[in-house]
This record gives C-alpha cells, structure tokens and sequence, in this order.
C-alpha cells in the first residue's frame, strides 16, 4: 500500500507557536533567551520559506518553486506547484488503490484538492474536516507534540485508515447493506418530506458507483427506518438516474430493528457476515448493528465524503467482477422463499413453487460457471478444490469421471446453476471429489436430491473427499443427515453406503429434466 503525503515545506514566521523549530529556536539564540545548540554536521539542505511571501504567491496564483513536498516511502522531493497536478496524476496510474491524506489547517485547500483528486477511479482522499471530529485543529499542541492535529482526529483517521485497508484486503465483500436519511440523501424523510430532501455531488456521485456495482451483480440491500410507501416514493424519485440500483436492490423498509432487517437479508442471501459491509450515519444504529457484523465493516458514515470514499473502494476492488446475471433477481425471490419455508416448510414451499431441476452430464457448456462456483463458495463446498476451467477440462478426459451440474427454475425466479458434483468411479465406488451448491440454492432440501440423482445410476458405496472448515458447516450438516452410517470426521474423506431416505417426501413435486 503507498501512503502520500503532501505538505508545505520548512514555512516559519507569525503566527509559529512551535518555537523548538529551527528558525525561532535559532533567532531566539540570538536574542539571548536561550544557548544555540547546534542540531548537525552542517551539511544539511533546507529550503526554508516566510509565511508571508507563501501568501502573496498563492494569492496572486503564480506557480513557486519548492512548495510542495510530495513524501513517498519515506523521502521526499521538491516541486513546483504547477506540476503537482501532473504527480497526482502520475500516482494514479498504478493500479493499486492509493489514499491522500492532506493535512492543513486551511479547510478550503483540503476541499480543493478533494474535488480535484475525486475523478481518480483508485484514489481516496481523506479530508480530515470530514471524518466527524468536532476538533481536528490545536494549535498549542504543535509546541509539546510537533503537530496541530488533535488526538481525537489522529484516533479516528487511524481506525478509518484500518477499516479501509482491512476492506480491500478482504477482497470478498458480496453484499452491502446502506440507510437512507442521512447517508443516501441529505435530510429525514419523515420530518422534511420528499421534495426537500437532497442529494449532494458525493451522494449522486456514490449513486453512480452503486448502480455499477448492481450492473455487475453485487448486491445491494436498503435499510431504512421509514414509512415503507412513501420511502419506495422517494427512492424512485431520487434514485431515478440510477435505474439499475433502484430496480436490483433488495428494500427493507419498515420501523423494525435495523439490526433484525440486516439479519434478514444475509439469511435471505444466505451470505456470512464476513462478506457483509453495512454504511449508516447513526451512531446508535452503528453500535446495533456492530453486534451482527465485524466492527472492520460497519463504516460510520459522518459525511457523504465518508459514503463516497466507501464507495469508491469498493467499486474498485470489485472493478473486474462480474457476478450471476440470475443473482440479484433470484435473490429477492429468496426472501420470498424463506417466508414460505419458515412458516410453512419446505413441502409447502414445494408444493407451491412448481420446481424444475435440469442436470447435465459432462457438458462443457457451463465449465465457466462451475469454476465461479468452485472458487467462491464456502458454505456448501465440500473440498475446497477452487478448480479452473483448465482443470475441469482435464478432469472431463477420463472415462471414469463425471461432472453432473444443476440448473433450478421455479415459479419466483430462474436460479441459472446453482450446483456441481465431480464423480470419479472406480472398483465400483463413487469417489465425490468435490461438492459444490451456490448459498442462494441452500434451505430448500436441493443439496439432498442433487446428491440423489447424480449417484443413482452407481453402487451405493460413497466416499466424499472433504476438508471441514469454520464456514462450510451446511455441507457438514448434509453428511450428517444423508448418512446413515456412523461418521468419523477426524479423517479427510467419509465412507458410507447407508442412505437416509430424506428426499422421498420431496421428489414428488419437482420436474426433473435429465440431458447427456
């Protein structure tokens, strides 16, 4: 990660509380208040500057040489102000994220170069007057620590620095969660009404990136304390530039606990809380909902500057991701299934859905997508090949082997295929080398006919090659109840040959269509 500091170089005179500094320590020598004490060899360069002539230059606009230092790993270098730009800019062009902190206590410089700095895809400003600090500027502390920033802002510019360094080495966000008054829009929806409700340019400008990221599949959940009907009025109002997002995000709108509509939405997606971020301008909702989320990704969104930066990033470390077209749809089509299975149950759900199951053999059609699902499933992975297209493509060579994937198609959504299962018979056994079903697919008893139909055509002895992890418990649980057979799992494989009969209640409602 490259940290950029920009600053004014070596500039004394009025107005210098500092008076260890060189120049006021040295003129006070002189005037005999205290003993010179030399601080080196004498070999050192120093371009010092008077505050006054800093001021003319800037106000007249002319360009001065060694104004500007532009620090970088440690050294710095001199430049002139009219090629300041052009560095920015040059900075820019690496393809890692690059964040600028600048750091003056004139708040219009900072914004000018925020506003300049902005149209940089992997550049992030932090402007220290918009992080949420009451106080970001003491002047007295600069004569004991040597520098004017307070410690409340160096406090917070540290825990944002962390929460933003930790979100881009995560790299596996998949569903962000965001508020509305205050954070999407400037106001209270319930308190000013539609029409005085604002978005300013971070706002719109955060929109922009939000309806890229939907365009792209990544999914994006609104959570609002709110009169449903009229927020939905709003959101189709204000959001209409944004048509992608507006259509494609799920909508929790109500004045139920935000932390219990965040909840609802990652058992809806079937996501962790690991892969959730949430973004909100409330503290009290913040520290709510840090009890379901790592506190590394709940951002308190004190500024629209904070929602925008937040944006950015993750627009960025999502820039070459393209998600399932089927995702979002299907998605919000699972919270309507849940709401059937919780108060139904999953016969129920089967009885009403009119669910149509497509297996391939062997096809090479969706090599792509079983790869995808290979690499970014966690949940219901049973071995964790993370296998390329290039492997599968090796895999298909050998007679002995099978790939059996699985489309799913019911009356709320077309799913696309959500499931794969590599086979390997050998010595009349089934060797399942790897199991893979997307979470949106989990929760509705699939995974056990998956598993019914692929090995029905084989002996019943199965031996499932796994690795047990923290966050692949659903394929656990699976083993557990399709096997009547005793299991030891001290071991990275279970032999079995015993089934328990679970789906029998369940095929009887599902279309099963079967191509070579």
């Amino acid at each position: 990660m490259r940290i950029i500091i920009t600053r004014f170089s070596n500039i004394y005179g009025p107005g210098q509380l500092n008076f260890s500094a060189l120049i006021p320590d040295s003129i006070r020598s002189a005037l005999g208040h205290n003993k010179f004490i030399p601080r080196s060899n004498g070999s050192n360069i120093r371009d010092f500057m008077f505050v006054e002539d800093v001021i003319d230059e800037l106000d007249s606009r002319k360009y001065i040489s060694h104004i500007f230092n532009i620090i970088e790993n440690g050294t710095s270098a001199d430049m002139q102000l009219k090629t300041f730009k052009n560095s920015i800019r040059k900075i820019c062009e690496n393809k890692k994220i690059t964040f600028l902190i600048p750091i003056s206590r004139n708040k219009s410089k900072i914004d000018n170069i925020e506003s300049f700095v902005h149209s940089f895809k992997n550049m992030i400003v932090i402007n220290i007057f918009k992080i949420g600090v009451k106080k970001c500027i003491d002047i007295k502390r600069e004569r004991i620590f040597s520098t004017y920033l307070t410690l409340d802002l160096q406090l917070e510019l540290s825990s944002l620095l962390k929460k933003y360094v930790n979100l881009i080495l995560l790299d596996d966000i998949r569903l962000l969660t965001i508020d509305l008054d205050n954070t999407l829009w400037q106001g209270v929806l319930g308190e000013d009404g539609i029409n005085k409700i604002k978005l300013n340019l971070y706002q719109k400008k955060s929109l922009e990136i939000l309806n890229s990221l939907s365009k792209r599949g990544f999914l994006i959940s609104i959570h609002s304390k709110n009169n449903e009907k009229e927020a939905l009025k709003a959101i189709n109002y204000k959001f209409k530039k944004s048509k992608h997002f507006l259509k494609n995000s799920l909508k929790f709108i109500s004045w139920d606990s935000k932390v219990d509509t965040i909840k609802k939405a990652i058992k809806a997606v079937n996501f962790s809380s690991l892969n959730t971020i949430s973004l909100d301008d409330n503290i009290s909702e913040i520290k709510q909902i840090e009890r379901v989320l790592p506190k590394d990704n709940v951002f308190w969104c004190r500024s629209s500057s904070l929602l925008y930066n937040t944006c950015k990033i993750l627009n960025f470390i999502n820039l070459k991701k393209i998600y399932n077209p089927f995702r979002s749809k299907d998605i919000s089509a699972n919270i309507l299934r849940s709401e059937i299975t919780e108060k139904q149950g999953i016969i129920a759900y089967l009885k009403d859905a009119k669910l149509i199951i497509s297996i391939r053999k062997n096809s090479k059609i969706n090599v792509k997508r079983c790869s995808e699902l290979s690499k970014k499933t966690n949940q219901f992975n049973s071995n964790y090949l993370r296998l390329t297209e290039k492997n599968i493509n090796k895999f298909l060579k050998s007679k002995n082997n099978f790939l059996y994937e699985f489309e799913v198609v019911d009356k709320y959504s077309n799913s696309g295929i959500v499931a794969f299962i590599f086979l390997q018979y050998i010595n009349k056994k089934i060797n399942v080398l790897e199991y893979v079903i997307s979470c949106r697919a989990l929760g509705r008893g699939l995974e056990f006919i998956f598993f019914k139909e692929a090995i029905k055509k084989f002996d019943n002895e199965v031996i499932f090659l796994y690795k047990k992890t923290k966050r692949n418990e659903p394929f656990i649980n699976f083993i557990k109840k399709v096997s009547l057979n005793k299991i030891n799992f001290n071991k990275n494989k279970v032999c079995f040959n015993k089934f328990n009969k679970l789906t029998s209640d369940y095929t009887k409602y599902i279309n099963v269509k079967s191509s070579k």
